[in-house]
């Protein structure tokens, strides 16, 4: 595996660049490489936005976990407002699918090759801010053919 950083939504991010299915790991990155990660990275700056949506429905899953932390079982789940979180951070409740979206930020991306220098996905990892999932990341995977799926924590 390789590391670099690399400008993404305007912050450099490190990467891994791992080879599964090689017979032997490159020691450096070819042109070939480098061109295969620039497509990735050029899509990933383009389309930020979408990247982002593709966690919709995750909203629902922070509320889970925020619902999971409230010790008082009498609390009546349709008049909160807010939740105070492990760390001592109140957060609004319910958690609205732009509260969330806007609380994702990147930590790092994996581009994967396999078995070429033409086939790469990328594995963007997410933190939250406030942290809804304690320390969990929230996984993103863009595909061969650029395809963004969301595959959850």
């Amino acid at each position: 595996m390789l590391e670099e950083n690399y400008q993404i939504w305007n912050r450099e991010i490190l990467t891994a660049v791992c080879f599964s299915e090689f017979e032997e790991e490159p020691e450096a990155l070819t042109p070939e490489f480098r061109s295969a990660i620039q497509d990735k990275i050029d899509f990933i700056n383009r389309h930020h936005q979408e990247i982002l949506n593709s966690a919709s429905g995750m909203a629902e899953l922070a509320e889970d976990w925020l619902i999971q932390g409230i010790e008082d079982d009498t609390v009546d789940l349709d008049e909160l407002t807010s939740v105070t979180m492990e760390d001592g951070t109140e957060v609004a409740f319910p958690v609205t699918e732009k509260a969330f979206k806007n609380s994702l930020y990147l930590i790092d991306v994996t581009f994967e090759f396999r078995k070429n220098s033409e086939i790469c996905k990328a594995f963007l990892e997410f933190g939250c801010e406030p942290d809804y999932f304690c320390g969990h990341r929230v996984h993103i995977k863009i595909n061969e053919e650029h395809q963004i799926i969301c595959e959850g924590i």
